[in-house]
C-alpha cells in the first residue's frame, strides 16, 4: 500500500510538473529578450556581416537559457535559426551567471544538444543566460540598448571561443591568433598602469584625446582636427609609457610570481580583449543596432570598460574609417598573425597616424 501511494504521488508530481515546465519554456521562447536575439542573428545572416575574416557567429552553436525565470529551458541557435528548444534537468551550469563555454568531450550537455553538435561536427558551443543582468548599470542599457549590448557580448565572447581558442588548440582550423605566454592580471593592469597617483592625470589626458579624435571625425566631420587629436593621443601615451617605465610600474601575471611591464601587459590585452571588443561593437554598428555616436560614447565609459578594451576599440574604429578597406583588412591580418609584442594595435595606429 505504501509503495502504491508513493508511485501515485510520483505520477501526480510528474503530471503537474509537465504543464508548468512547458508553460515556462513557452514564455521564455516568446519573450522579447530571446526574440530580439533571434532577430539579431537573422539580421546578421541576411547582411552577411564579416567584421573579422574567419569568424562568423552564425556558423557556431549558441544556446540560450534564462537562469532566473527559466533555468531548465534552452533554445539552440545555428545559422540564423532556432535549431531545437527544450526542457532538461541537465542544462549546463553558468558559473558567472552570464555565459559559459561548453566542450562536447567534457561538459554535461543535454543529449539532444550533444546530438546536434555531433551532427554539425562542432566540438564546442556557447550558452548565454538572457535574464536581466543587474551588474550592468541602467545608464549603459539606456545608452546602447539592452538587446544591442547583449548581442555585442555574444559576438565578443564567441570570438574568444570560436576564433582565439580554436586558433590556439586546433592547427587544422587555419585561424591565426597570437599565443601570449604571459597573461597579466587585468585588475592589476587597471590599478598599476592607469590609477597610480603619478599616472592618472596622464591617463585621462590620453583617453580624452582619443575620444576627442573620434568625435571630431564622426560628429563634426573635421578630419584634419581629428588627426591632430589622434597625434595628441599618441604623444600623451608615449609620455605615459616613459613615466611607467621610469617608475618601474609592473603587472603580476595570472600564473606564477613573475610580472611584466605595463606596456607589454597593455599590448597583449589590447589585442586579446580590445580587438575582441571592437569586433562585438562594430558588428552591432554594422547592423544599425547602434549609431556612431553610441559607439564612441560606449567606448568612453572608462568606469565600465577597462581602458585596454575601449582604447583599442577606438583606435581600430578610427583606422577603419580613415584608411581604405583593403588597408584595414591588411591591418587585421597583421594583428591576427602577430607572433609577439612587436605588432600591436597601438604600434599600427601610431605608424599610420604619423604619416599624416
Amino acid at each position: 500500500m505504501k509503495n502504491s501511494i508513493q508511485k501515485l504521488l510520483i505520477c501526480l508530481l510528474f503530471l503537474f510538473s509537465l504543464p508548468i515546465s512547458a508553460s515556462t519554456c513557452g514564455n521564455f521562447i516568446k519573450s522579447d529578450r530571446l526574440q530580439n536575439q533571434v532577430s539579431n542573428f537573422k539580421l546578421h545572416l541576411q547582411n552577411n556581416i564579416n567584421v573579422w575574416s574567419g569568424y562568423n557567429i552564425n556558423k557556431e552553436i549558441v544556446i540560450f537559457t534564462d537562469l532566473i525565470n527559466a533555468p531548465k529551458c534552452y533554445v539552440v541557435l545555428y545559422d540564423g535559426n532556432i535549431l531545437i528548444s527544450g526542457f532538461s534537468e541537465e542544462v549546463p551550469k553558468i558559473p558567472n551567471t552570464i555565459y559559459n563555454f561548453l566542450y562536447l568531450n567534457r561538459s554535461n550537455i543535454p543529449e539532444d544538444i550533444s546530438k546536434q553538435m555531433i551532427r554539425l561536427n562542432k566540438s564546442e558551443a556557447m550558452i548565454f543566460s538572457l535574464h536581466n543582468w543587474e551588474f550592468i548599470p541602467q545608464y549603459i542599457k539606456a545608452l546602447v540598448g539592452e538587446h544591442a549590448l547583449v548581442f555585442n557580448m555574444i559576438v565578443h565572447e564567441g570570438f574568444h571561443l570560436f576564433y582565439q581558442r580554436r586558433s590556439n588548440v586546433d592547427p587544422s582550423s587555419n585561424l591565426l591568433w597570437p599565443i601570449w605566454l604571459e597573461h597579466p592580471q587585468q585588475e592589476k593592469v587597471v590599478e598599476n598602469c592607469y590609477h597610480k597617483p603619478k599616472i592618472i592625470n596622464q591617463y585621462y589626458k590620453e583617453a580624452n584625446a582619443l575620444t576627442r579624435s573620434a568625435k571630431l571625425m564622426y560628429i563634426i566631420k573635421d578630419k584634419i582636427a581629428a588627426i591632430e587629436a589622434a597625434k595628441d593621443f599618441i604623444s600623451f601615451r608615449d609620455e605615459r609609457y616613459e613615466k611607467i617605465k621610469t617608475n618601474n610600474f609592473r603587472v603580476p601575471l595570472m600564473q606564477g610570481s613573475s610580472s611584466i611591464s605595463c606596456r607589454l601587459a597593455e599590448d597583449s590585452l589590447e589585442i586579446d580583449e580590445g580587438v575582441t571588443n571592437f569586433i562585438g561593437t562594430q558588428t552591432t554598428l554594422d547592423l544599425n543596432l547602434i549609431t556612431d555616436f553610441q559607439f564612441i560614447e560606449y567606448s568612453n565609459l572608462l568606469d565600465f570598460n577597462p581602458y585596454f578594451y575601449s582604447a583599442a576599440q577606438l583606435q581600430l574604429y578610427l583606422l577603419s574609417n580613415l584608411v581604405p578597406e583593403i588597408t584595414f583588412n591588411d591591418i587585421k591580418s597583421r594583428l591576427s598573425s602577430s607572433p609577439d609584442f612587436s605588432v600591436t594595435v597601438y604600434s599600427i595606429f601610431k605608424e599610420i597616424i604619423e604619416r599624416y
